[in-house]
């Protein structure tokens, strides 16, 4: 009799260790679930905030074009009159209108490659984002009058100026050589080229100073 209750209360114990380990794996199958939920809200919430950063950012780059599709870049960063292209600024004879150097012209100038995602080819402006049209037809190569000579003569005038230059790496904490610079401009990164970023950051360094 003694054996026989032994027994059973040897499997009762057992039964209940069982039991203990199954509420514990129970438990921990819930918490990862519930892990998972966190997770794809959290997910969400990055698309939805990077979806508001595009859309925020297509707004500002009509309203800076609105502006700069009608001036040259050049004297607008200087603060003079910019009612004619960068072609017919005063700072520019001997120059090659898109990076500026000295002993070639634009058509002899390297071809910008583009890297990382798509851009307008001819400007390096973005076309579509955030589900904004900002300019153009990427479909059949179309950029937009007066957008072609703004980007490159901006980025290389403030990146060749060296009070312009200083505040530049200063912004975006970094330094670069002439080939450097060249490729990083047309890197293309969350659906805007760092040329882009130069320009945006250009244009709030002269409308809020």
């Amino acid at each position: 009799m003694d054996e026989i209750t032994d027994i059973e209360s040897e499997h009762e114990e057992r039964e209940e260790d069982e039991g203990s380990e199954m509420e514990i794996d129970s438990y921990g199958c819930g918490f990862w679930s519930e892990s998972k939920i966190d997770g794809r809200e959290e997910n969400m919430i990055v698309a939805e905030e990077e979806m508001q950063w595009q859309v925020q950012t297509a707004i500002k780059i009509r309203e800076m074009m609105e502006v700069f599709h009608k001036r040259c870049v050049l004297c607008w960063l200087r603060n003079v009159s910019a009612g004619h292209s960068v072609g017919y600024c005063r700072i520019m004879p001997g120059k090659c209108l898109r990076c500026q150097s000295r002993g070639h012209g634009v058509n002899d100038c390297e071809k910008a490659i583009y890297r990382g995602g798509n851009c307008c080819w001819k400007c390096g402006l973005p076309q579509r984002l955030g589900g904004n049209y900002i300019h153009g037809d990427m479909s059949i190569g179309a950029c937009e009058e007066g957008w072609r000579d703004k980007m490159f003569p901006l980025c290389y005038y403030v990146w060749r100026t060296s009070g312009w230059k200083q505040r530049l790496s200063a912004h975006f904490r970094r330094e670069w050589n002439e080939d450097e610079f060249k490729e990083w401009i047309c890197r293309v990164d969350r659906g805007i080229t760092n040329g882009v970023r130069v320009m945006l950051w250009a244009w709030n360094e002269i409308e809020n100073n």
